[in-house]
């Protein structure tokens, strides 16, 4: 490597250490009571996930059942995406190397830009099944892009197994974007390798498809057998409708709040092309400078215009990021397939552009906030693009403003939504210094506060870990944090009276559980209650200020400024229901 490669590795490599380490520092701080909560219960009690996340219930089978943590749940999800991401850097070099880039290229330059992908999701930190989708499919796709690399005689059908294999896991993970790689890649195993003799593909696909039934099954056999599990896909049928889950609503939704976002996109995409070409063209500048002119414009225009115009609740960064990632790695893309017009090269390409909306498939949060979770594959197209053409072409400042610019905004973006205003908590990453013994972790003073006095309220009730606490208004954190169960479900959500009332009466309660609430019952949700009756099974035993009210407001969760802990009247023998207008009600 010359001096000035060696230079921009190792901003790179730094950028991605320090945001490791910081990772690393925020292992133990910090409780999220929503999304967490339920990751953490999911982990813990997998019989109570929600259908069809059979991968939980594989998980615990596979884990023996240790208790895991906080600060576990969350170095589990590094260390998963940082395999998985491991596993599809190398795939996809391994076939560069043999079918797009000059031999002079190595692998630490790629990886070190490939890795300006990872570390950047703005949601949970807990393992969920967002992570283990990665997991499985960056594996995969590592594995086809190796069998893709290999020559036609040095093929072994263990790297279509393998991916086969994940991809039967996935299946019970995330079926939709299961479903949608399976046909992607068997169609690029078929067609895709048209240089490969026909026998040889079908002997791969066969292979491909023989593992992907093994993975499959192997979760089946793993989470009791075939009954048990068509018992509870019957159940998963059921919930969508029962959860208000309707996918043309969800496209609406993308379109009104990623219309924005895609402006941007075209607008990066636009600019860069215009005056790459203008500057090429008519200045007649090298190719390097034009190329340089066009990103730095593209990108002054869309950062301005994304600081002045972003939609609610989308940070600026967040709008970049898709401008930069979406548009730069598909024109360079085309650039390189511009030369190398040949299905070995066109296949892979568009199958790693294509993959970040393959793993979102299925979600119902906006396309822009969950792309940061998925974008790896996009800077791995931009890797083998952007070595491409400083090899090739000698873009050497080219690649040196890329990797001051993505740092600049993958940093900010990581500072702003990891560091600053993180998912899901309070207050600043640094202000999370109290400890709360049982959770092993560090939390704000009002949050610790509140925990504390939850903790007491329930012992004073005559709580003992193990007992069912229902909590209604999206607090699983809280049954987490008691060491309670939730009765049904693991999750309770907002306004989904039908499927609540569906997971309780699944649940077998032979008495009312201990009931938290953050807003006040509605009448679709007393009426269906066929477990218990609200409010005449319970007393209000205490009332707490909850401190997350602003955090549940972005999830949707209006007028919850206090948390209700209801006991059950039969635990407190001498109390009826009358006795709750003389119970505390805690202000502070």
């Amino acid at each position: 490597m010359s001096r000035a490669e060696r230079l921009v590795t190792g901003l790179l490599l730094l950028a991605f250490l320090a945001k490791l380490g910081f990772d690393l520092w925020a292992l133990d701080r910090g409780f999220e009571m929503g999304d967490e909560g339920a990751f953490l219960l999911n982990l813990n009690h997998p019989e109570g996930a929600f259908p069809p996340f059979e991968f939980y219930r594989l998980l615990g089978a596979v884990a023996g059942g240790p208790w895991i943590g906080v600060a576990g749940a969350r170095a589990l999800r590094l260390a998963a995406e940082l395999l998985g991401s491991l596993a599809l850097v190398a795939g996809v070099f391994a076939w560069a190397r043999r079918r797009v880039l000059p031999r002079e290229v190595r692998f630490v330059p790629f990886l070190a830009l490939a890795l300006l992908g990872t570390l950047l999701h703005v949601a949970s930190r807990s393992f969920g099944y967002n992570d283990a989708t990665n997991l499985c499919v960056y594996g995969a796709l590592g594995c086809v892009f190796a069998l893709a690399g290999r020559d036609a005689g040095g093929r072994t059908p263990l790297l279509a197994a393998g991916a086969g294999l994940l991809l039967g896991l996935q299946l019970w993970i995330k079926f939709p974007t299961a479903i949608l790689w399976v046909g992607v890649l068997a169609g690029a195993l078929g067609v895709g390798f048209r240089w490969l003799p026909g026998r040889e593909r079908a002997r791969l696909v066969g292979v491909f498809a023989a593992s992907f039934a093994a993975g499959a099954l192997l979760v089946v056999l793993g989470t009791g057998g075939i009954g048990p599990l068509l018992a509870r896909l019957e159940i998963a049928a059921q919930i969508p409708a029962l959860s208000g889950y309707r996918p043309l609503e969800i496209l609406a939704r993308y379109l009104r709040f990623d219309l924005g976002t895609a402006l941007h996109v075209l607008l990066f995409a636009g600019g860069f092309a215009a005056v790459a070409g203008l500057a090429s063209r008519f200045a007649r500048l090298s190719l390097d400078v034009a190329l340089c002119a066009g990103l730095g414009v593209a990108s002054a225009i869309t950062f301005v215009s994304a600081e002045r115009s972003h939609p609610f609740f989308h940070h600026p960064s967040l709008m970049d990021l898709a401008a930069l990632a979406v548009g730069l790695s598909l024109l360079l893309a085309l650039r390189v397939l511009a030369r190398e017009r040949r299905a070995e090269v066109a296949v892979p390409l568009a199958i790693l552009l294509v993959a970040p909306w393959l793993q979102i498939a299925g979600t119902n949060v906006t396309l822009t906030l969950r792309l940061p979770s998925h974008v790896l594959p996009l800077f791995v197209v931009l890797g083998v693009a952007l070595l491409d053409l400083r090899a090739r072409a000698g873009c050497v400042r080219l690649h040196a403003l890329f990797a001051v610019l993505a740092v600049a905004l993958t940093g900010w973006l990581f500072v702003h939504h990891r560091a600053l205003e993180p998912y899901g908590l309070r207050s600043a990453m640094h202000e999370q210094t109290q400890g709360v013994e049982s959770l092993g972790v560090r939390v704000d003073l009002a949050t610790r506060s509140f925990l504390r006095k939850v903790e007491q309220a329930f012992a004073e009730a005559g709580f003992r870990p193990g007992d069912p606490v229902l909590a209604l208004d999206y607090m699983p954190g809280l049954v987490y944090f008691l060491g309670a169960r939730s009765p049904g479900y693991n999750v309770y959500l907002f306004d989904t009276p039908r499927l609540n009332c569906f997971s309780l009466d699944h649940a077998g309660l032979e008495r009312p559980p201990f009931l938290v609430l953050g807003r006040a019952m509605t009448d679709a949700q007393g009426e269906c209650l066929d477990a218990f009756a609200f409010p005449a099974d319970f007393e209000l035993a205490r009332s707490f200020v909850f401190p997350y009210e602003e955090v549940y407001r972005g999830f949707g969760g209006y007028g919850m400024s206090h948390v209700h802990i209801y006991v059950p009247a039969e635990a407190t023998p001498g109390r009826g229901p009358a006795a709750s207008a003389t119970r505390s009600t805690d202000g502070s």
